[in-house]
């Protein structure tokens, strides 16, 4: 004999069903609204790392009159002696070709110099292999004219042996020069000579490393906690937006997926910027 099923009122289960339907309607909304601001917040962030770049134009400007200015003058004094020659009839062939080949190194510099701020400043979304070596060479190729007329010595102590990085080079050459810019700004500041910045490298078990470091004195305690918040800035409101530090721990955290941190060590500000290793590196440098 077959049991009964007990009798269930369908009716009663309606209500349930169609409350449950309107959650799902409202999920299936929050999710598309949830991918849209993620987006959307993907986008600002792209906006405010080029607009970024952007409000340091007026410094990249100034850098290019420092890159130019020696290799200009140089230009001017030999094509001055090359017409003076000439016009003393005393140029022979061997003083022009050697003349010519000067002017030609030297446009080639300016040409070279003026490539790697335009690299630097188109905006690019794809990861490249770079190692950190690479890293810190082209932005001292940036900035070193600058920080030497600032009297700035710059101290490298760089891990040659470190592996490759896939990583977005611009974005962290952006990061390398705010900080290199801001240890000048905290040296020029600082009354005396002794101008020094180090710039090391260096890997643990699972990330390398790359540290900036200066004899400036020190971040104050007080605001040390908030040099990362968006528009803090301790500079002429003229000069700082503000945005230099935040926007760089936005690109080493969420674009990099590494850290960027600070600590004051005996002389002065220490950044430690971390990036990943992959796990084929580590496990090959392990074996």
């Amino acid at each position: 004999m077959k049991s009964e099923e007990p009798y269930q009122d369908q009716s009663l289960f309606a209500p349930l069903k169609k409350r449950l339907k309107k959650h799902l309607r409202h999920t299936r909304v929050l999710e598309k609204d949830l991918r849209q601001a993620k987006k959307i917040q993907i986008e600002q962030q792209q906006l405010l790392i080029q607009q970024s770049k952007m409000a340091a134009m007026g410094e990249m400007l100034a850098l290019i009159a420092h890159q130019w200015r020696q290799p200009l003058s140089t230009i001017h004094s030999i094509t001055a002696n090359l017409k003076i020659r000439a016009e003393l009839n005393c140029l022979t062939r061997e003083e022009l070709e050697k003349t010519l080949t000067e002017i030609e190194q030297q446009s080639f510099y300016l040409n070279e110099t003026i490539t790697d701020f335009r690299n630097f400043l188109s905006p690019t979304k794809s990861k490249k292999i770079i190692s950190l070596q690479e890293i810190v060479k082209n932005s001292l190729k940036l900035i070193g004219k600058s920080l030497e007329q600032s009297q700035v010595e710059v101290i490298l102590k760089l891990e040659s042996s470190l592996p490759q990085l896939s990583s977005h080079a611009n974005e962290l050459i952006q990061v390398l020069l705010n900080l290199l810019k801001n240890a000048q700004d905290a040296l020029l500041a600082k009354p005396g000579g002794n101008k020094k910045i180090w710039i090391e490298s260096g890997e643990d078990e699972t990330h390398q490393w790359l540290k900036v470091r200066d004899n400036a004195g020190g971040i104050p305690l007080d605001i040390i906690e908030l040099i990362f918040t968006p528009y803090f800035t301790t500079k002429d409101a003229q000069i700082g937006t503000g945005l230099g530090l935040h926007m760089s721990r936005i690109i080493v955290t969420e674009h990099c997926q590494g850290q960027l941190d600070v600590v004051n060590d005996p002389v002065g500000a220490c950044f430690t910027l971390r990036l990943p290793q992959k796990a084929e590196y580590r496990e090959a440098r392990q074996a």
